[in-house]
């Protein structure tokens, strides 16, 4: 396996543990969630709502299109169903510029 780059101001060693068992793939939604929020904003702190969002948002089309299973303790798959069925009422809203 790899390892991360050292850096002085970060704790490399405990974002290291944070992937030490990937049973679940929230980790690695959830790390990208973050990756994602720091390329885009100009503000490093980043709300539980906001990556929890973001989360399901990059979740929901390759669970949706490919049908994907993340295993059954994963629970992706149960929230990707409930966005799929309120497909039509959340493009309106987005086409609506809610």
């Amino acid at each position: 396996m790899n390892s991360l780059p050292e850096n002085k101001g970060l704790d490399i060693a405990a974002l290291s543990r944070a992937f030490e068992n990937t049973s679940n793939s929230y980790k690695f939604y959830w790390f990208l969630s973050v990756l994602d929020h720091l390329s885009i904003a100009n503000n490093p702190v980043i709300s539980y709502e906001e990556v929890s969002m973001n989360m399901l948002v990059l979740v929901w089309y390759p669970l949706d299109f490919f049908k994907l299973s993340f295993g059954s303790a994963d629970s992706f798959k149960r929230l990707a169903e409930e966005m799929t069925s309120h497909r039509g009422a959340i493009w309106r809203m987005i086409s609506s510029g809610i």
